[in-house]
């Protein structure tokens, strides 16, 4: 090493050069890699959604499950998949691929299978849609229009025009919504008495109605040079011809749609209404693919927004009110700002420390270069600056100066000691002496660093998707660091020290040390005092093997009540970043017109307006789902008043039979991560009536634990499938009817019955602006069993009731049957507290089992099974609990190879508790919560521990002055107490502003901040005390014991 840090100063100019393009080459990268707020990575869903006529949920399950099951196994990467059958004729896949698959790939094969399924079932269904789903995680932009002087229809129209095209052209984008403020509808009732009266069937208009729109090919011809192609086209071209479409011959006369039905063609609003702070208002909504960075998405739509409104023929105003991009700029800078603040800090501290301003200017000076040399890796590596890789740089601020202050503080005892030597070497020879003294110690510190981080690359795939980055940063941040401390240091040191008078004119008389400065007064007063009080404690517990012992039996003790306590931490797998927004969810039980809808949600939003009041709302809109569904997007000033506003909204807004409210958070830079239970019970049993009987009663067992515990147990209690009873009519053909009447087969009456009850779309519309429209056919609603029975069908000029085919009889049906892996599962689940210990889960779970086991009997061939619903919680604790495990041996064999000893790696890695026991002490006090951040910070703390002990055994095993081991210890451990106090004050302070979680996002890692900070300050000063101690009572050998 000092032959190399000789060869490094002879060559500085060249060194110099490539080093500072190096930093202009990584200042270039970091403006080039993308911003997220999450890393890129995800699991990525797929649903494919298929509707149909009112079949029942077994009679589809019946129909197409092997077929959908057979389908299923030919997606060669699913990791698992789910059907749900509903009784409404609707049936729900989901596609669940693997951790980091790309999502191209994924979304080729459910592509892929989307299409392949189509042939299973029949015309009556409508095609399989494919899309992708994350509860809203992955955010959504929206934008409302406004104009004094044009209609809102006229900013419709040329919005579509203007934008509709420019906007589906940016890249990630998935749904773009340009609401309208009136859509034209067509439906058409059929009266059945008028298709009576024409001995009519509606199977045969539909016949006719299909065919008379339809273009149909008749092939081709020449005329000469001419070719002609023939076709026939539709009785009508326009929607608003409607009624006059032909649809029978009756009598040599031909009967058009107005003679069998009303036919309405109209303008009304359409499903999705939306109103701006109670105003009907043009919205621009956009949604991003599943894994497209909604940053650059959202920014790239306003941006061409803004671009494209001089094109409007008035002025038109944008105003956004939901910008995810925003909040993820916001919440980036805010860590970030933690980050820099942290930096100052442990600028201001290595000054407070080192005493001399040039010192100081040099070990700071490995900051800014270690993070912008990490850059150019993580450019190379396709890591994007996200929350997670930000805290990897917060993190590695503080561990970034370890090689830097230790080789500095090196070098400047080294040259102060040369001033005062009567044949003082060059200042090259200095710092290169210096450098290497210290080259293996700080080499194998950022090995063993490296080591404790890079398990967490291969842990769970959870673990592995959310930590990746982050291990991924620290350990090119620590061997960038490593790289600088031997190259940039060195180079700084010469340039800033090389004008020495001793050294340039050769003067050997005068090598008094320099004067000091003000702030080096201070930091010899500040280190004087601290070494003196440190001593003082070491020689204490030194002096005798009942003060040794009795520290050691502390340490012990404290560590057992960390581990204690560890169980009552609420486990979390992640935070999620504190919004300012919210949705207020509302649902009608009885309402079909959405003008009705929308006048009766009016007192409601106004209600909830006056609750939070004006002030503390910057911005809301109300939108619709269909006739009876919306919601109310709030927007308020801070994410503190949006938590107090959802505790008002729950407490006021009150679900009754006639409203259902459901209030939430709105997080758009929500991770998305699986969904976890806190409670799932298999119920299985012969006959399904009877096992959801079970279903419910235990589910009621649960309730009342909820209830109890004041829903601290269990937040939300429900059964999959759900077990509420269908009314079915069954209709059961009799055999003489259809020998007599055979024109009637059961098929046809099938189909008969099911257009009455459910209408028909038989033909589609396509307008100039491309918006295509399928008139609903229907006939007027059967609101009885009776009325049913009493459907009439033409035969021989009279007419039969459709019970004259069929025995009809009223029973119960199962409304949802739900397929995982090809296993039909019966369970009851429940939801929980984010933030609740596992160990209380498994209370309240103990607690549900005696209920069970008090109050209900199960019959012979029926049994209940609690399945482990927190199996995901506890792989990820067990991948990062193997991940620390494995970070241990990897250090423990460096360390023996190292010091060629087990005793002395052992006694290093004892430092390692003393972290662990720091976080878990800090994350208990602060009420914060176990996650795998704050799991991350442990590891962290085991890793800054054991640096610490490093350097200590380093500096005691080879001390050959000494006189006695116990000064040997004393010596090493004070020689090393100001690099350890200042390395681990600088981290305790670049980690502080992140515990405090300071700004909007920042709450996302504060775990990890609580965890190291918290728990640095206490395993630093058990790390001080009790590896001295250990070495005292060990029987270890230094290298001035064989040389005596």
């Amino acid at each position: 090493m000092k032959q190399f840090i000789l060869l490094l100063l002879a060559k500085r100019r060249a060194a110099t050069l490539l080093l500072s393009l190096l930093v202009l080459l990584g200042v270039i990268l970091i403006q080039k890699i993308p911003v997220s707020f999450f890393p890129k990575t995800s699991k990525p869903t797929y649903y494919v959604n298929i509707s149909g006529t009112n079949m029942t949920a077994e009679d589809m399950h019946e129909d197409f499950n092997s077929k959908i099951q057979g389908a299923l196994t030919s997606v060669p990467s699913l990791e698992s998949h789910e059907v749900r059958y509903y009784s409404s004729g609707f049936i729900q896949i989901i596609l669940n691929f693997p951790w980091r698959m790309d999502l191209t790939k994924a979304e080729s094969e459910s592509e892929n299978f989307t299409t392949s399924i189509k042939s299973i079932f029949p015309s009556s269904f409508n095609d399989p849609v494919l899309y992708y789903s994350d509860d809203g995680s992955s955010g959504y932009l929206a934008v409302a229009l406004y104009s004094a002087k044009l209609t809102n229809a006229e900013i419709y129209d040329q919005a579509v025009a203007i934008l509709k095209d420019e906007i589906n052209s940016v890249p990630g984008i998935d749904f773009l919504d340009i609401s309208p403020i009136r859509q034209l509808k067509a439906e058409v009732i059929i009266d059945p008495n008028a298709l009576l009266s024409y001995a009519l069937n509606i199977d045969t208009v539909i016949n006719r109605i299909s065919s008379e729109y339809r273009t149909s090919s008749l092939g081709s011809f020449r005329d000469g040079r001419r070719r002609f192609s023939l076709r026939t086209i539709g009785a009508i071209d326009d929607i608003f011809e409607l009624e006059h479409l032909p649809v029978a011959t009756v009598a040599n006369r031909t009967l058009f749609l107005r003679d069998i039905a009303e036919v309405n063609v109209y303008y009304d609003l359409p499903n999705n209404v939306y109103r701006v702070n109670g105003e009907p208002a043009i919205m621009i909504v956009a949604q991003p693919k599943q894994g497209a960075n909604i940053k650059s998405m959202a920014e790239e739509i306003l941006e061409r927004i803004h671009n494209k409104l001089p094109a409007f023929s008035e002025i038109v105003e944008a105003d956004v009110l939901v910008n995810p991009a925003a909040f993820i700029d916001v919440a980036i800078d805010n860590v970030m700002n933690s980050a820099l603040t942290g930096a100052v800090l442990a600028m201001i501290v290595t000054l407070a420390f080192l005493g001399i301003l040039r010192n100081t200017f040099i070990v700071i000076s490995a900051i800014p270069i270690s993070v912008i040399y990490a850059f150019i890796f993580l450019y190379n590596l396709d890591v994007s600056i996200n929350l997670i890789s930000l805290s990897g740089l917060a993190i590695s601020v503080g561990l970034s100066l370890d090689a830097a202050i230790v080789i500095m503080e090196n070098i400047h005892r080294h040259r102060i000691a040369n001033l005062q030597s009567t044949t003082p070497v060059s200042i090259e020879e200095t710092i290169a002496n210096a450098t290497a003294e210290v080259a293996q110690p700080v080499f194998m510190s950022a090995l063993t660093s490296i080591a404790v981080f890079l398990p967490l690359r291969f842990t769970s795939p959870l673990a592995s998707a959310i930590l990746g980055d982050l291990a991924l940063t620290i350990i090119l941040t620590l061997a960038t660091s490593v790289f600088v401390s031997f190259t940039v240091i060195p180079l700084l040191a010469y340039y800033l020290f090389r004008k020495n008078p001793s050294f340039m004119k050769g003067n050997t008389a005068d090598h008094s040390e320099p004067p000091q400065t003000i702030i080096m007064r201070f930091s010899a007063m500040l280190m004087g005092f601290l070494s003196k009080g440190y001593s003082r404690i070491l020689d204490f517990f030194l002096r005798s093997k009942i003060m040794s012992f009795s520290l050691l039996i502390i340490t012990a003790f404290l560590f057992i009540l960390s581990l204690f306590l560890v169980q009552k931490i609420p486990f979390s797998i992640i935070e999620e970043p504190a919004s300012a927004s919210l949705i207020v969810d509302i649902r009608h039980s009885d309402m079909d017109n959405i003008n009705d809808f929308i006048l009766a949600v009016e007192p409601i939003e106004e209600q909830i307006v006056n609750l939070l009041g004006k002030e503390n709302i910057e911005a809301r809109f109300f939108s619709t789902r269909n006739n009876s569904q919306g919601q109310i997007f709030i927007n308020m000033i801070n994410p503190r008043a949006a938590t107090t506003a959802i505790a008002q909204l729950e407490e006021d807004l009150i679900s009754d039979t006639t409203w259902t409210f459901s209030i939430a958070p709105y997080n758009p830079a929500k991770m998305q991560i699986p969904r976890t239970y806190a409670l799932q019970i298999a119920v299985s049993g012969s006959k399904k009536q009877e096992v959801f009987n079970y279903m419910d009663r235990i589910a009621d067992q649960a309730q009342q634990i909820r209830r109890q515990n004041e829903s601290r147990a269990y937040t939300w209690v429900g059964t999959a499938p759900m077990t509420s009873p269908t009314n079915e009519l069954l209709f059961r053909l009799r055999d003489e009817v259809s020998i007599e009447i055979p024109e009637y087969s059961k098929s046809r009456l099938n189909t008969l019955i099911n257009n009455y009850i459910s209408g028909f779309k038989p033909i589609t519309f396509v307008l100039d602006n491309g918006q295509e429209i399928r008139p609903v056919f229907r006939f007027p609603e059967v609101t009885s069993a009776e009325q049913i029975g009493n459907i009439l069908v033409p035969y021989q000029n009279k007419a039969l009731p459709i019970k004259h085919f069929f025995d009809i009889s009223e029973h119960s049906g199962i409304s949802n049957i739900m397929v995982v892996d090809k296993i039909e599962i019966t369970e009851v689940r429940a939801t929980a507290q984010q933030n609740i210990p596992l160990t209380e889960l498994a209370q309240f779970e103990k607690m549900l089992q005696e209920r069970i086991n008090e109050n209900i009997s199960f019959q012979p061939g029926y049994s209940y099974t609690f399945l482990d619903a927190t199996a995901l919680m506890k792989e990820t604790i067990i991948s990062l609990r193997s991940a620390l495990i494995i970070s241990v041996l990897l250090v423990f064999m460096i360390l023996t190879i190292q010091f060629n000893s087990f005793l002395l790696s052992l006694i290093i890695l004892i430092a390692i508790p003393s972290g662990i026991m720091g976080s878990i002490l800090s994350l208990y006090l602060a009420k914060s919560t176990l996650s795998i951040n704050s799991m991350l910070g442990m590891i962290l703390l085991g890793g800054i521990a054991i640096n610490n002990s490093l350097l200590i055994v380093d500096f005691f095993i080879n001390d050959t002055t000494s006189s006695s081991k116990k000064e040997a210890i004393m010596r090493a451990s004070l020689l090393r107490f100001s690099p350890i106090l200042s390395t681990t004050v600088t981290t305790l302070l670049g980690m502080l502003p992140i515990a405090l979680a300071l700004g909007d996002g920042s709450n996302v890692i504060q775990p990890l901040g609580i965890a190291v900070t918290g728990g640095l300050a206490l395993s630093t000063c058990f790390t001080l005390l009790t590896i001295p101690v250990i070495l005292s009572l060990a029987s270890v050998k230094r290298k001035g014991d064989y040389v005596k």
